[in-house]
Order: C-alpha cells, then structure tokens, then sequence
C-alpha cells in the first residue's frame, strides 16, 4: 500500500498512489456524454424527459447501498488477508526463533555448569563430541532459516499465479513474468540443486503457441492440478524426458510426477522434515517440541489456505454484474430526467455537473471495492509482501546471531546475580568458549533488488510524494534508469555493481549511495527509512550456482527461456537479477551484460605443480635476477642468499654497483639463456677498465660465478693502473647469518699471478650454503668486511630512503677506511675495507684491489648437502661449465631463430640477436613486497597484500621494475625461446590482480626497488590501467601450442603433446584471470559515450595509461572521449578469449562443463568482439571526413579554429617558460592551466605559488573551456593526428588489408609516406603541427614494439600493391638503426631518432627493443585470425 502524509494539501491532487488515474478516462468519456446529451436536450424536446425524480432517488438510494455494502465486503476482504499474512509471516518468525533457542547444541556455559563447575576440564574426546554437537546444531539452525525464508517466497510466487489463474485464466502478462523470474531466481539463491530440481518439477508454467510461424508465446501457469500429458512439452521449469520424438517426451507418466501442487507446500514439507531432524537428539531439542513445531505449521498451512480462497474465490459474478449494470442505468437515467431549466448556468450544473460528480463518487466506490478484492495483487492498496518477507529475514539474521555470536555472553549473564559465583566468575569472565559460533554472514549475503522490481515497489508501495517529485523532475518515463543510478552499490574491489555489501564492510564500502542533495527527489529515495533494497542469499548455494552444476542445468532451458524472452519483447531487464540474471540475460540473447568473475576462488597458477614441477623449479630456483645492479645473484624465496659486485677507483671516490644511465660506455648480456648460463661484457670508460661476468650453474645446488677486469682495448692506460674489485654475499632474512670459516692467511703463488681463497657458511630459508671465493691478481691488497646491517622491506608513504642488504654501495662506504700510501709522486690515500668481523654477520664484503690486468674472482656456491668439491679443481670446472654452456646457447640461438643455421652463415645477425635475447633475459628478475596503491577517488595511499613477481625489466639502469604492457612485448621472444617460463612471467602477472580485476600498470616490489622510483609514480592508481600486451604471445602460443609444434616443445624439454597439454592447462587455470582483467577494463574504462572506451587518468598532456604517453589526444580532457587504441585492445582481448574457450571446449578434459559455463558461455566472449569489432567502425569514423579516412579517436568537444579544424597546438610551452619573451605561435607564452602551475610572472616562469600567482604583473590563465572567447570555438571533434593510434585496427588485425580506410595507412607507411623514414615508423606524421613538440616522447621517435607490429602488419599484406616496398624499406632501415646504435653508442636503445637515427631515451633498454631479434630473424608476429565478417564493411 502506498504511503503518504495525512495532513499535505496536495493529497487531493496525488495522480499515483490515488484514485483518480483510475476514474479519469471512464469519467471524461460519461463527461463528453453529458455535454452531448444536454446539447440535445437544449435543441430538441425529444430528448428530455418529463418524469417524477422519486424513481432516480429510490434507484440512487439503491445503487449507493449496493456499492458501499460491495465497499465493506472488499475491505473486510483486505482485513482478513492483512491479518492473515501478519500471522503467516509471524508464526514464521516464531518457528526461526523456537528452533534457533531450544536447539541444546554443545550445552557449554549452561547455568548449573557455570556455578557448580566452572573450573571443569573436558577431555580432547568431550571436546570433539561438543562440537560436533554444535556443529550439528547451527547446520539445522541455518537448514531452518534458509527454508523458512524459502517458504515466504514461494508463498509470494504462488500467489502470484492464483491471481493470473482468477484475474486471467492463467495467462500470465509481462509484469507477472517479472516477478516470477524474480522470485525463482530468489529460491534458486536459497535452494540446493536437488531441492530447486522439485521446485522446478512443480513449476506449472507452460509456453503456448497458435503454432503460425512468427507468432508470439503465450505463458499460463497452473496450480492444485493433475497436468494433462499432452502438455508437458510446453513446460518451461522441467527438462523433458528422454526420448526420440516429442510424442515419447510427452507419454504418459505416473501421476505423482505430473500433479502441479501448491509450490509453498512443496517447501513446507522440506522444511517440516528438517524441524523433525533434531527431535529427541543430545543436540537437539526434546520430542515436546513437536507439539510446537506441529502447531506452527498447521497454523502457516491454514493462513495460506485461507489466503488461497480469498485470492481465488473472488466475490459471485451475479453480484458484481447487479452492481455494475444498476450503476450503468442510474447513470444514464439521471440525465435523462433532469429538467433543462431557463438559467443556463443552472442548468449546467443541474445537467452536466452534478450527474458528473454523483458518476465520479459511484465509481470511485466500485473502483476501490474492486482493487481492495484481491489484497496480495499488483493495486496500490494492496499488502506489500515483499516488506513482510523482508522482516522476516531479518528476524532470522537475529535469530542466528542471538542463538550463535551471543549466545555464551547471553548465558553467562545468568549467573552474574548468584551470590556464590564471584570467584568462579573471573574465571570463565573471559574465557573463550569451547565450541566457535557461526557468523551469519558466513552463510548468507544481501543482495540489492534489482531496479525492475525496486520501481515496482516504489510506484506500489512507496512514498506518494517521491513518485511524484520523480515525475516533475522528468526521470518518471525512465524510473527504473533513475533508481539504478540513486540505488548503485559504490564498493570500492567488489566486482559488481549489484554485490553484495559483506557484513565487515569499511566505511568506504558503505558508503552505499552517490552523493545526493537532501531535498532532492534522489536524495528523499535514499533517506526514506521505510523502503528496503536487499534480499537475502544463501552463500553455499550462490557458489554453486558457478561451481557446482547450476548453471550447466539451465542451459537445458535455453530455447525456451529465449522464446520467453521475445515473446515479452524485454531487452536485458533481467540483466541484474542476481544470481539468476546473468544466465538469463545469456539466454535471452541480448546484449553482452557488464561482467564479474569472483577471483577468490581463483585457481593457482605459478604454485601448480601440473604446470610448473619441481624440477622446473629447482632450476629456476637462482639466477641473475637483480636486473637493477650490474651483477647480482639472488634466490626467488623470501630471505635469500645474494651476491653481487662492485667496483671502484683507489681513492674511493667512483663507485659502481647500481646500473646508472650514462655512467658506463657499455654493459650488456652477450650470452644469456634465462635459465643456466650467462656472460656479460662491461666497459667503464672512465676507469678504463673492461670487466667480463659469468654466471653457471653446475646442478641446481650448485652455482659459479667468475668477475675478471682487464684494460679496454681503446684505452691507451698501461695494465698496471689499479682499481678495486669487490665481491659480497648477503642474506636477506633476519634470523639468518652467514661466517667465514676459513682463509687463506697469505697470497700463494699461481704461475704470472697471485692467488688466494676463503670459505664462507651461512643460511638462508632454503637450508644451509658453502661458498668459496677464489682471488686472483699480480700485485693486489686484500681487504674484507664482515657486518650486521639494517634491512629495510618497504618504505613508508612519506620517505622512500631506505636501506638494506642488497645497498652494498651505502654499507661499502659506510666501512671504508683511509689507508695512506706512499709513491714515487708522494703519499697517496687510498680507501680499503677495514678488515673487521662481527658473529651475526648478514653482509659480507670482499676487496681486491690491484692493477688492471689479471684481476679475478670466482664464487663457488654450494646448497643443500651439495659438495663445493676441492679447491682449485672449481674454476677449471667453471671455465668448461662456461664453454659447453655457451656452446649449447649458440646451438639454441641458431635452432630457434635461424633454423639450425650456424652463426658462422648466419652472419651478423646471428650477433645482433644472440645480444638482444641475452640482454632480454638477462633482464628477468625475482620481486617481492607489498605495493603502494590508491584504491579509491581521493583515498589516502595503502599497502596491498603481499605479492611476487617474476618478470623482465625495460630498462636495467632507467626502469629497474616490471611495467604490464612492456612485458607483453617481451613476451613474444620469450615465449618463442622458452615457453614454460613466459608462462611463469604471465602467471605472476596474473596473480598480481586484485579483487576487482586491476593489474597495476608499473609494479616497484620491495625497498631495493621503490628507492629508484620517483615518488610522485610510487603509488599505483586502481582506476588506471594498460594495454593487456599478454594477448598477443599468449594467442601466439596457444596457436602453436595446439598445433604440437615440435621445435617449440624442444625449447621447453616436451613432447609435443606434451606443450599441447601444458599451454591448454595453463589457459584453463587463467582463463578466470583473464576473464576478470577483461571485465575491469570493460567496467573502469568505459566511456559516457556507450559504444567505446577512453583510457581513464588521461590528461591534457599524457596519456600514461595508454602506454604512448605524450601521443597527442585532445587539448580537453572528455568524459565521451573514444580512444581508438583501447577499443582495439577490448576486441583484440574479447576475440583471444573466444578463440581461447574454443580450443579448451575440443578438449573436454581441460575445462570443466561448470567451468566452461562460467567463464565462456556466459560471457559470450564471440557476441562480445563482433559487438566491439562493429562499434569501430561506428565510434570512430569522423562522418565529416572522407570515406576511405582512417579511424580516429573521438575526442569530445574541443576548441576549433576559425578554418573548421581542431586546435592541436596549446598556447603554453612545455619547458614552463612564458610570457611575450617567450612566444608561442606568435602570441606571448601562457602557462598550463590543467598543471600545477597555471600563473605566469613577470620574469617569465610559470608556477602555482601566490609568488607567480598574486604578485603585480602576474597572470592566472583559465582553462580553455572557461575562456568566454572559446565559448562558439567549441565543436565535438574526430583527433585530426595520423601516427601510432590509427594504426592500432590494422596492427591488431581488426581491419583487413584491402579495407578502403586501410589504404591510407599503407600508403602513409610506403616510402616517403607521412609515417615512413630511413630508420623505421615515426609514431606520428612528420606533417603533423606537434610533431617533434614537447617532450617529444611519442611524438614522432621510432619505437621498436610498434615498429615490429607495424613489419607483421606489413607482411601480413605484403598481396597489396606498395607493401612489400614498404616492408623491405622499413626493416632494413629500423634493423640498421637498432644495430647502429648498439655497435656506437654501446646499447639497445628506448627509441630512435627518425630524422638522424641516433639513439636516445634510456639506455640500455633491453625490454621490447630486443624485438629487433625477431626482425632479423624474419620471424613476424602472424598469429591475428581474419577480421570478422560483414563487421568492417558496415561503413561502407
């Protein structure tokens, strides 16, 4: 029943709620009656009617009586249902609490226990047979309630087909089917499978045809009926019968399986059976109870029954049609006989007026007797049961938290009066129970109503003025959009709009709705105390309904619930009904709903055995993986043992050991095969030294690394200038320590040179170690450390100054002591170590310091019970472990790249890629800590949860940590070099998600790390995210993967089978991960426009998320801004998964039918890309441009220049500079007013503080779109740039070759074309006003990710006239560039120079620049599938 405020004047007004919506159109209809009639009357005597007036009022008097007597029946109805179902739903409540209170369960803390013998030990036996009686007992507790509150719905469904089978024959209308889909997907939220399979058995809803082709469905439901045979086809809740034609399906059965009972029956007989269990149990309750539970039962039976009548009886059709046709003939008579008097005026209301209200009362009468008949339908007088059932379940969430969570507090506050009990209770004051209560969120969760049926019970039974308000507002013709957007659950991780708020919610998380002024009409809906929004759900069962076979039963129905749907003409409206909705908006058939993948039971990846062995493992176990320092080993477990080098002049005042960018002339990975073996070559100009490392392992116990200097070849320094060597081992762990246990006390002779070694122990989480260090020089000092030092985990938010084991330059320093000399040119002082040792040690430190030539240190290390073997036997052992090693990396190369081809005939490419692989692996490197994020709009910076990472770098001296989109790109060399271990990479990266599907896009783990990140990129942002860049080696895999490649299985050591199975696995256990970071996408960067998407955090200058961070978008930041990359990376992701599911259903043992449901089925990944691949060429196609124009971003409004174009060039600088001195396209220099420094001063500096912003002559510049001169500049604009960003369809394989808007694209790729130069493809046209601009980062430098995909592209249309010509330029021209620089400026280089095709940008920057491996072995990336069909013609 609708509600409202008694004393409000506008009461006689209200259009909802009331009576009058109801009388008007019959009203205006008998008004139009009466002004034809009195005109008649007015004109012809014919129609008048000279009669006596005590007829009509005998005949009045009559009618009134009838409709008033009709009047007190309907309300006297509508009395007994109130009081029925308040009796119903209360004798419901009474048996929730009865059970939940005499259930005896464990009998701990009963009175006469707690005063007689609290001090009573109970044995283990007692203790286990306590909670198995508890156990038992809250399990019937929960049995109970989850049933209960079953039954209420099903009352709630069950009435609702009586009123159909009264009102309709049974026919149910649209709104009825929206609240039987509602309330059944609500007892699939509480029922087990079994239990639903008997509700769905006595379902008796049938779908009914004409049986004419197109015709539309009709639904009737049926109840307290035998079902006629014939008619079971049509029933939608059962699955047929098997057989081979329908006329088997439908044979007759016994009547047992074909009576349609009352549906609450069916539940009450459940729950009655699980009442019953306890009875005359030591856990339950005594046998009298059933006298009780009897009593309710029959009471809720009599309720329904009588509610049943009153809903199915309805008044005697005599009666009704007595009252009707009096009240017709009164009104038709009334006119008829009254006088058509002189006075016009008085005549108008004798004629028109009078009979008009007298009609108006009438039927305002027969109305509300009508709507007041039935008292649980759809009227706005009706009992609002949904509320009912809505106390109900709240009553059982007190039931089980008083009988449960409180029950021991409860029971021992009994004892709090006993006069003898002071003593003995201090004892059990505080004294945990024995046997652990249940939670009740344990086992049930609110889940928001959906908006169908919210709009239903506001417009029903809601406030009257909050309907109304909604109408003068405008948001009454979309009510249902309005209260999604004043009703949307904002909780920050959760996967869905419409999830559950859980019990220990934050106070972010409850934070329950937007912001809304209090008057307003969103605000009233929000506040109003009297509405409810959430019903509960069994959580075991919700699981299920994605695990354990649910789903997979309902697509036995999916035809027929698809006619359902077309037969009701609703797109989507069941998209919310949680937990049925999504299955029911997959079999509908409508659009792709918004998706959630719950994470939490994620299956593992990195820890799976299946995938990764032991064996595998162990190898992995160490390696080189500190890519941050020039050499470092270190272990992956937590704690580890490391060991590093650094290096030095004499005096101590250079000091080498994290990679810096400029400090060296050289150091790269010439040999490195990820795994065994590595060997880099370092050239320090100014120390004049080449320095050569190697790491080999001998077994996976054992490893030896070697560090020898010798003067650079181009130096014209003689061999005996010195410099220091220094080795250290650490271990990480706190409770761990390392010590040398014996030393050389002098330096021996060996052959040209001196030799002297030492043996360190220590440990490590992973067991003990050995390690022998072996010195080797001509004339050298010897000087070592032993010490305890700080190591620090993670940093706070406010200072990232942090030390640790792993800071060997800071504990070196620390330690130096000087040491005075005295030379031919006087004395000279030098830095050495001070030769000190503590017990405790965790760093160890060693210098050799000596000249040049002839300096060596080997490190033999030893794990486990692994023998170091003896001495001087090691490094000859080394030596050959080296050769054979780099031997076997060579073969490797050649077999991999260049098909068994020799290096000798592969010529300098086999160089050129043996140092890009090397430097790539030499990359990878082992990261934990915990990361600093902002997880929410405004939130202050926290530490997620612990994590691990194994990844590749970029850049060893400028980006030390792994970046998402970068390690894409990596991945298509590792995965062709080794397959396991790029699974490895991207199972890391996949675990590295949160709750809500957000991968970070830069991950600094740990204080070693985030003390080389500038602070203002420390903290990760959950809103931004990446290109997923994993789908292209993932999909490339996949493809060869399946195909049993034999060369690929060869890098991995499998069969081919054997790869087959393992990346089929793999996929499998990623699939949920993958489906997750696609519906985070599809959620946080989704545009306001709804065909695309736009990266989020995007600023007037950057685009970090992009990963093309200054590529020019728009000089306005829009929340409809389209961006033509991203959209390319959806359907890329949404087409990789469809292709992904199709290759795990041919091989049925790798998913699961449950699993295939949840994570293919559903999602509809191939409607997903067909949809996203279609709105590419509908969101981007600029309808002012020409037909065979490229795609292009949609940028929103942007300011445009009298010419029609869009303004690209801002009038501000990027060097912060301003003012009439400083010029921009003729005008003097602004600042920008997006920045933090948007004031110029009269030196011309920009800045944000009252010095540039309030001094005189300063000048605040507005923003663009607050500039009254902008005002009619402003057009909703297509980016006018050609560069990376328009490539993106063609790269990615969305546009075919021969596409009309391809053309250009080739065209501008061909020589001398917009995107061509000598060196490779510009990121944007060199005709282009900002390129070269700025920063100039992607703003016109050739990039080597890019580049390699645009060759691929290339190849892929190599049938097109001008791209063979375009390809063979461009790869010899970006292959030339990439070695070019490696051979003069000594590294892989971040980009290049597209007019001179110099390096510049980090360097070394071994990450996707490496990819120039793959260019000069020919090998494209060619894994795209065809674009889809008809989907790029459709702009055409």
């Amino acid at each position: 029943m609708i509600r409202y405020t008694k004393a409000a004047f506008q009461t006689l007004l209200y259009w909802w709620g009331g009576i009058n919506r109801h009388l008007i159109l019959n009203s205006v209809l008998y008004l139009l009656f009466l002004v034809a009639l009195f005109w008649a009357q007015s004109k012809w005597p014919i129609f008048r009617v000279e009669s006596s007036t005590s007829g009509l009022s005998m005949l009045g008097s009559l009618t009134v009586f009838l409709l008033v007597f009709r009047m007190n029946q309907s309300m006297a109805r509508n009395n007994e249902a109130t009081e029925r179902t308040d009796e119903m739903f209360g004798e419901l409540d009474f048996l929730i609490h009865s059970v939940c209170s005499f259930m005896q369960g464990a009998k701990e803390d009963l009175l006469h226990d707690l005063v007689l013998n609290p001090h009573r030990v109970h044995s283990e036996e007692e203790i286990r047979i306590m909670k198995l009686h508890g156990e038992l007992a809250s399990m019937v507790r929960i049995h109970v309630v989850r049933l209960t509150i079953a039954f209420g719905v099903s009352c709630l469904l069950y009435f609702r087909i009586l009123t159909a089978l009264a009102d309709a024959q049974g026919v149910l209308e649209e709104e009825d089917l929206v609240q039987i889909v509602f309330l059944h997907s609500r007892l699939q939220a509480l029922l087990y499978e079994e239990e639903m399979e008997l509700v769905d058995q006595y379902m008796g809803i049938s779908r009914e045809t004409d049986g004419g082709a197109g015709s539309e469905a009709e639904y009737r439901a049926e109840t307290g009926r035998f079902r006629i045979a014939a008619q079971c086809s049509g029933l939608l809740m059962r699955p047929r019968k098997a057989g081979n034609n329908e006329e088997e399906d439908c044979r007759f059965v016994p009547q047992s399986s074909d009576i349609v009972p009352p549906l609450p029956k069916v539940i009450l007989s459940m729950l009655v059976e699980t009442c019953h269990t306890p009875l005359a149990q030591k856990w339950g309750y005594p046998e009298r109870v059933l006298n009780l539970i009897a009593s309710i039962s029959a009471d809720a039976l009599d309720q329904l029954t009588h509610l049943s009548g009153l809903i199915a009886r309805p008044v005697s059709l005599a009666y009704y049609q007595h009252c009707r046709v009096i009240v017709v003939i009164f009104s038709f008579m009334l006119p008829l006989v009254t006088e058509v008097g002189e006075d016009l005026i008085g005549s108008i209301f004798d004629n028109i007026v009078f009979p008009f209200v007298i009609y108006w009362a009438m039927s305002g009468l027969e109305r509300l007797a009508e709507m007041m008949e039935n008292p649980v339908g759809d009227d706005d007088t009706d009992i609002n049961l949904l509320q009912q059932l809505h106390e109900l379940e709240v009553g059982a969430q007190l039931a089980i938290e008083l009988c449960e969570n409180r029950r021991s507090m409860l029971r021992r506050t009994l004892a709090k009066v006993c006069p003898s009990c002071s003593e003995t209770s201090k004892f059990w004051k505080n004294k945990p129970p024995l046997v652990p209560p249940i939670h009740f969120e344990d086992y049930f969760c609110w889940l928001p109503i959906p908006a169908a049926i919210a709009e239903g019970m506001v417009m029903k039974h809601g406030h009257v003025d909050h309907v109304h308000w909604a109408f003068f507002e405008g948001h009454i013709a979309e009510f249902r959009t309005f209260l999604r957007k004043a009703l949307r659950r904002h909780t920050p991780g959760r996967r869905s709009a419409y999830e559950a708020i859980p019990q220990d919610a934050s106070a972010e998380e409850l934070k329950v709705y937007p912001e809304a002024e209090m008057d307003s009409t969103m605000g009233m809906i929000q506040r109003d105390t009297n509405q409810f929004w959430h019903y509960l759900a069994f959580r075991p069962v919700l699981s299920g309904l994605h695990a354990q076979g649910e789903l997979s039963r309902q697509v036995v129905y999916a035809d027929l619930f698809r006619n359902m749907a077309r037969a009701m003409r609703l797109t989507g409206l069941f998209v919310l009904l949680s937990p049925a909705g999504a299955w029911l908006d997959w079999l509908w058939g409508s659009d792709p709903s918004p998706l959630s993948f719950d994470l939490r039971n994620a299956p593992e990846l990195v820890e799976d055995r299946r995938l990764f062995p032991d064996a595998y493992k162990s190898e992995m176990a160490f390696g080189t993986y500190r890519p941050g320092v020039y050499f470092g080993i270190k272990g992956r477990h937590a704690g580890s043992f490391l060991l590093g080098l650094a290096w030095g002049s004499m005096d101590g005042k250079t000091l080498r050991h994290e990679c810096e960018s400029g400090e060296l002339q050289s150091f790269n990975w010439l040999e490195h095969d990820g795994r065994n073996y590595g060997r880099q070559v370092i050239e320090d100009q100014k120390l004049q030294a080449k320095l050569q490392t190697t790491f080999v392992k001998e077994s996976h116990q054992k490893l030896h690394a070697r560090v020898e200097a010798e003067t650079l070849s181009n130096s014209n320094s003689n061999s005996t200038r010195p410099m220091s060597l220094f080795l250290y081992l650490g271990v990480e762990a706190g409770d761990h320590h390392l010590q040398v246990e014996s030393q050389d006390s002098e330096w021996e002779t060996c052959g040209d040179f001196s030799c002297r070694s030492l043996v360190l122990t220590g440990t490590d989480p992973s067991g003990p170690f050995r390690a022998r260090l072996s010195f080797t020089a001509r004339k050298a000092r010897f000087h070592q450390l032993s010490t305890r030092v700080v190591h620090e985990v993670e940093s706070s938010e406010e200072d990232a100054s942090l030390t640790g084991v792993w800071d060997a330059r800071k504990h070196l320093q620390d330690h130096f002591k000087r040491v005075s000399l005295n030379a031919s040119k006087g004395t000279k002082t030098i830095r050495v170590l001070p030769d000190s040792e503590v017990r405790d040690a965790n760093f160890a430190a060693f210098q050799l310091a000596g000249p040049l030539a002839g300096l060596r240190i080997d490190a033999h290390v030893a794990f486990g019970g692994a023998d170091l073997g003896a001495r001087g036997v090691e490094s000859l052992q080394l030596a050959e472990l080296a050769k054979r090693s780099s031997e076997a990396f060579k073969a490797q190369v050649a077999e991999v790249f260049f098909d068994g081809s020799s290096s000798e005939k592969a010529g300098a490419a086999f160089d050129g890629v043996a140092v890009a692989l090397s430097s790539l692996l030499g990359g990878l490197g082992s990261f934990r800590g915990r990361l600093l994020a902002r997880t929410g709009e405004g939130a202050k910076p926290v530490r997620l949860a612990s994590s691990v990472l194994f990844s590749g770098v970029p850049s060893r001296s400028f980006f030390p940590r792994g970046f998402l989109w970068d390690e894409g790109f990596h991945g298509l060399l590792l995965a062709r070099w080794q397959p396991r271990i790029f699974l490895e990479v991207l199972g890391h990266w996949l675990e590295l998600q949160q709750e809500n599907g957000w991968i970070p896009r830069e991950v600094p783990l740990g204080a070693e790390q985030e003390r080389r990140v500038p602070k203002q990129f420390l903290t990760q942002d959950s809103k931004v995210a990446n290109p997923p860049s994993f789908l292209l080696p993932l999909s490339w895999l996949l493809s060869l993967g399946l195909k049993e490649d034999e060369k690929l299985a060869r890098q991995a050591g499998l069969s081919g089978k054997e790869l087959r199975d393992l990346v089929l696995s793999f996929s499998a256990q990623a699939l949920p991960r993958l489906g997750a970071w696609f519906a985070f996408l599809e959620k946080s960067q989704k545009s306001s426009n709804p065909k695309c998407f736009r990266w989020q955090g995007r600023t007037a200058a950057h685009c970090l998320a992009s990963g093309l961070d200054d590529y020019p978008r728009g000089l306005l930041v829009n929340e409809d801004e389209c961006h033509l990359d991203l959209q390319s990376w959806m359907a890329l992701f949404a087409r990789t998964l469809a292709r992904l599911c199709k290759h795990l259903a041919e091989k049925k043992e790798a998913l699961s039918q449950e699993a295939n449901s949840a994570w293919c089925l559903l999602p509809r990944w191939s409607e997903r890309a067909a949809t996203l691949n279609a709105s590419l060429f509908e969101a981007f196609v600029d309808p002012k441009a020409s037909k065979s124009a490229p795609l292009a971003d949609f940028l929103g409004l942007q300011p445009v220049e009298r010419s029609g174009k869009v303004r690209v060039l801002p009038p501000w600088r990027s060097d912060g500079r301003c003012g009439p001195q400083f010029p921009v396209a003729g005008s003097p220099g602004e600042c920008d007013p997006y920045g933090g420094a948007p004031c110029c001063s009269p030196s011309g500096w920009c800045g944000g503080s009252p010095d540039f912003c309030e001094c005189p002559g300063c000048r605040r510049f507005l923003k663009l779109e607050e500039r009254s001169s902008m005002q009619t500049g402003m057009e909703k604009a297509f980016s006018p740039h050609l560069g990376y960003v328009s490539l993106f369809p063609l790269l990615l394989g969305h546009q075919p070759c021969d596409h009309p808007r391809a053309a250009k694209l080739l065209k501008a790729l061909a020589p001398k074309g917009e995107l061509w130069s000598p060196f490779g493809v510009r990121s944007l046209s060199r005709k282009d006003p900002l390129s070269r601009q700025g920063e100039d980062y992607w703003r016109g430098k050739i990039w080597a990710n890019l580049n390699y995909l645009s060759l691929s592209a290339l190849q892929r249309c190599s049938q097109i006239p001008g791209a063979k010509e375009a390809y063979d330029s461009l790869k010899k021209g970006f292959v030339t560039v990439v070695l070019k620089a490696l051979q003069e400026q000594g590294f892989l280089m971040e980009n290049f120079d597209p007019d001179t095709g110099k390096g510049t940008g980090a360097a070394p920057f071994a990450g996707w620049t490496a990819l120039v491996a793959l260019v000069l072995a020919d090998l494209p990336f060619s894994d795209l599938a065809s674009p889809l069909e008809d989907s790029h013609r459709e702009d055409l």
